[in-house]
């Protein structure tokens, strides 16, 4: 399966891979390498990938370029891209979740990290959690709700019953109809 990265999350591997001791020199690098992407991108030397339907970004107008910023970088093409750079690294699952259950089950946990460690997350924990991964904010909370229903089990049922409302409060007046006891003619 081809993985999908954000532009932050791929100059961040390519920068830990590059200066894997040193956090202030990584940081530098990072920072460099998300100027390249990002020019890369708009040079369309860097396929990009919507990041709620992983299709191919095509337009060359302002709107594409606008779409190219928050764009996804396939793994495949940005490794086809550095090979062109010549830098001697790939990157390999880089930040991305694990297919089906276990990816559902590590990001709800990680849901509930973020939410144990700070209560509110800029932007909210979904949000947080789409970034990280690369994955869009409404595919992140499927997932959530997705793995939290499998580890929770199905929804237990009411105990008290709901409340009925009588008849004559359910009558519309503008109708002509009155609740009961009151008269309906509308010469009154």
């Amino acid at each position: 399966m081809n993985r999908f990265l954000t532009i932050r999350t791929a100059s961040d591997e390519i920068a830990a891979q590059l200066h894997p001791n040193d956090a202030g020199q990584r940081q530098k690098t990072a920072d460099n390498y998300y100027s390249s992407l990002s020019d890369a991108l708009r040079a369309f030397e860097l396929a990009g990938h919507d990041p709620e339907n992983y299709t191919l970004i095509t337009r060359r107008d302002l709107a594409g370029a606008i779409a190219l910023g928050g764009a996804l970088i396939s793994e495949a093409a940005l490794n086809r891209w550095l090979v062109g750079r010549d830098l001697g690294i790939e990157i390999h699952n880089a930040g991305q979740l694990p297919d089906g259950q276990d990816g559902d089950s590590l990001l709800l946990a990680e849901k509930d990290r973020l939410r144990a460690k700070s209560g509110t997350v800029q932007g909210g924990v979904y949000v947080a959690l789409a970034k990280k991964y690369g994955i869009s904010e409404d595919n992140a909370k499927y997932r959530c709700r997705k793995a939290k229903a499998l580890r929770d089990g199905p929804p237990r049922p009411r105990d008290t019953p709901v409340r009925q409302q009588p008849k004559s409060e359910l009558v519309p007046r503008a109708t002509g109809w009155a609740p009961f006891g009151e008269s309906h003619d509308p010469t009154d």
